[in-house]
């Protein structure tokens, strides 16, 4: 129920107010929050300009990605459902605006607002709609649906309890694309379908985790970088092998939680994080996995950029807690046996970095 359902006035603040635990529950801070519903709101208002039924707004969708002033893409009808739900001057159908929104191909990025609002949609559509909407998402996303799918795991889980068979597709697919490295951040190795979580496991890094509350996984940052073969090679030209180009080696800052070294961001190309160490919560989630590659806010991304300009190769940053948004393995399709061997690599750097010996 949305804050217009209730008999009272309120006031514009209000209505969003019902809706910053979406996007805090993925990360944001209160202030991004704020900001992004007054962008959501905003767009929902240009997006319904000029219509004044909802049957006028469907015919504002296109399916062309030239783009034209006077239409919407089919991916705002789902990036924008706070916005639409209080500010069109019409009754929105849920269930229609989802089930049209869908219907369009092409690539539009919907998975990740949708499953973000899903608790908005979720109880207006049948079992049956259900499952159509996110074969949907997995179709015309393609391999990007599988990121966010696996980001949001524990939501699929919780709301989807009714269909065993939709969950087994969803986490079928997510592995299909490598997608591994997000459900370690989202469920404990409990919570994964059984079918699947013998499967996943075997991705786990043969050394007994840190654990601690102190790295904590999220579904948004403040920040990017991106899963190309640069990155990789990055990763291990800056941290591993010397000889691939001397000039950037060492050209990473270390990152240590609880006095603990769990992480190295490369200085090199995009701001990303390997994982060095294996970190395990109170709730069984693994945030950091060794071999993983992150992302985190912007603000630490400057903290960790200050301390390598300061200290210079091989450079140190203490940090009393780290937010991580999971990206995925570094070697993820080479498979589990690989990662393994790569993860006993980095523990070997990671002795040596305790050791002073770098």
């Amino acid at each position: 129920m949305t804050i217009s359902d209730t008999n009272r006035p309120a006031s514009a603040e209000e209505v969003k107010e019902t809706y910053l635990p979406f996007l805090t529950d993925d990360g944001y801070s209160e202030k991004a929050a704020r900001a992004k519903l007054d962008s959501i709101f905003a767009g929902a208002r240009e997006a319904l300009a000029g219509c004044r039924s909802q049957e006028d707004f469907y015919g504002k969708i296109r399916d062309s990605t030239e783009p034209d002033p006077d239409k919407v893409s089919p991916g705002k009808p789902i990036s924008l459902l706070p916005g639409l739900l209080e500010t069109a001057p019409f009754e929105i159908d849920i269930r229609q605006l989802l089930l049209t929104a869908m219907s369009h191909d092409g690539s539009w990025e919907r998975t990740k607002p949708a499953l973000r609002f899903l608790e908005l949609w979720n109880h207006h559509v049948t079992k049956k709609e259900r499952t159509y909407i996110i074969q949907r998402l997995m179709e015309t996303d393609e391999s990007g649906a599988a990121h966010p799918l696996a980001l949001y795991s524990e939501k699929i889980i919780g709301l989807f309890s009714d269909d065993p068979d939709l969950i087994h597709e969803i986490f079928r697919f997510t592995e299909e694309h490598f997608q591994i490295l997000p459900l370690f951040s989202a469920l404990s190795l409990l919570k994964i379908p059984s079918r699947f979580g013998y499967r996943v496991e075997e991705w786990l890094p043969r050394e007994k985790p840190l654990k601690t509350d102190n790295v904590i996984p999220v579904r948004h940052v403040n920040n990017y970088a991106g899963t190309c073969v640069w990155m990789s090679g990055a990763h291990y030209s800056t941290l591993i092998d010397k000889d691939i180009d001397p000039d950037v080696h060492g050209d990473v800052t270390f990152l240590y939680v609880d006095n603990a070294l769990i992480g190295s961001m490369k200085m090199c190309r995009d701001r990303s994080i390997l994982g060095l160490h294996t970190v395990q919560d109170s709730r069984g989630r693994f945030p950091m996995v060794a071999g993983g590659v992150y992302v985190t806010t912007e603000e630490i991304t400057i903290q960790a950029e200050h301390a390598f300009r300061e200290q210079g190769k091989w450079a140190s940053l203490y940090l009393p807690g780290l937010p991580l948004l999971p990206m995925e393995f570094m070697w993820a399709e080479d498979g589990p046996r690989m990662n393994r061997g790569f993860a006993d690599s980095l523990r070997s750097v990671r002795k040596r970095k305790e050791a002073k010996s770098l």
